[in-house]
């Protein structure tokens, strides 16, 4: 504002304002800091600022209506599911951000199931195994473990070589998108036994028998053990101790017996026994001298046996 006068003029004085316009122009909001996308936390913490010092901030959570807030916004308890925030500035004249800052959010704080699809049997001669496995959930990566060996990003199926004989274990853990990760994930453990078992003959008939029925029991080095039996060259077959066998022929005979272990190994080398039958009948009674005495005053003559 300008202020002139005129003195001995005659005129009166004169009074001259110049206005400088108002602030108009609204300020600009940024969201520096918060999540976004998929998150595993139920909770969320947002930094803003403005390009203009000293503005204010309105915030809305969800659509809620704007209320007045600071840098940084935190929210806690925060339900599964899609989320929203939006935060405007207002400058120090009163000018309000028409386009607030905005950012969309996904919670996600549930773990992921790992399945294991297909995997060796508990028991198996195999020095190699491979898995199968999945989640129940899309977008997922997998660490797999080896017995106690560090886990490490793996894909299905998975195959290892070279096992050695003795129990091992496996894991296969499944990552969500957002970050979970199954803490419960599936152990699957499996034995690897490539050593055949032995299999002993314990009773039965040997050498000579005149006996046309046979019994025979047997017993393996491996609990567990199943049984094959051959009598007489036929083709194994499985059987059990006792394996008994009747109306059998004179003549020599042959058993044997094989184990086979639960993880498959059989043993090569079957146990044996060999009997010749004999049912011949022999008179084994001893014979029996009768003598007859002659009569009174007669004489007899011979030779007794």
């Amino acid at each position: 504002m300008r202020y002139a006068s005129r003195e001995n003029t005659g005129f009166a004085p004169q009074l001259v304002v110049t206005l400088t316009p108002g602030d108009t122009i609204p300020p600009g909001t940024n969201i520096t800091g918060g999540p976004s996308g998929l998150v595993a936390t139920s909770s969320a913490s947002f930094a803003f600022s403005s390009n203009e010092t000293g503005s204010s901030f309105d915030c809305s959570l969800d659509g809620a209506p704007f209320a007045a807030c600071a840098s940084p916004a935190s929210y806690t308890g925060l339900a599964q599911g899609p989320h929203t925030f939006e935060v405007r500035a207002i400058d120090a004249v009163g000018n309000i951000d028409p386009t607030p800052a905005g950012v969309a959010w996904t919670i996600d704080t549930i773990q992921p199931a790992t399945i294991i699809g297909s995997s060796p049997p508990p028991f198996t001669n195999s020095t190699a195994a491979t898995f199968s496995f999945s989640s129940d959930e899309q977008n997922v990566t997998f660490a797999c473990r080896l017995d106690a060996g560090p886990i490490a990003a793996c894909a299905s199926p998975v195959t290892y070589s070279s096992l050695a004989d003795g129990v091992h274990t496996f894991q296969a853990q499944a990552t969500d998108a957002a970050g979970n990760t199954d803490a419960g994930a599936p152990v699957v453990a499996w034995s690897v036994d490539t050593a055949p078992p032995e299999t002993t003959i314990t009773s039965g008939p040997d050498g000579a028998s005149t006996s046309s029925s046979a019994a025979f029991t047997f017993s393996a080095s491996e609990a567990s053990s199943t049984f094959e039996c051959v009598l007489d060259g036929t083709p194994f077959a499985a059987c059990a101790s006792t394996a008994s066998y009747s109306e059998l022929a004179d003549g020599p005979h042959s058993f044997q017996v094989r184990a086979t272990d639960p993880a498959g190994n059989i043993d090569p080398t079957a146990a044996n026994r060999t009997w010749t039958i004999d049912t011949s009948t022999f008179d084994t009674t001893p014979p029996t001298a009768t003598l007859t005495a002659p009569t009174d005053g007669a004489w007899a003559r011979g030779t007794v046996a």
